[in-house]
């Protein structure tokens, strides 16, 4: 591979017109937008994470009302009341109906 030909058969391995490594190191510039990149990814995997759960659990208020007004009888209430949800993206406990009344 260094000298870019097959060792047994000498046909060449890389094309001579193929684009490759840039010229020279990584200027500031570049290094700088990398880290930017990275930084607006994680601010906003973070807000998402974040700012999420509120979001997620106003859903479920609305999904609960739902299946609380489709409710005919107490039983039917009682099942409603049991039904559980991840309380946001990162907690790990669960959210009844009955604690988003």
């Amino acid at each position: 591979m260094k000298t870019g030909v097959c060792q047994t058969c000498n046909h060449p391995l890389l094309d001579p017109t193929e684009p490759g490594l840039p010229d020279g190191p990584l200027t500031f510039r570049d290094q700088m937008e990398t880290i930017g990149m990275i930084a607006v990814l994680l601010l906003g995997f973070g807000g998402w994470a974040y700012f999420g759960g509120p979001v997620v659990r106003q859903e479920h208020r609305v999904l609960c009302a739902r299946r609380y007004a489709a409710a005919l009888t107490g039983a039917d209430t009682a099942r409603v009341d049991q039904d559980k949800w991840r309380d946001g993206f990162w907690r790990k406990s669960s959210v009844t109906c009955r604690d988003l009344r």
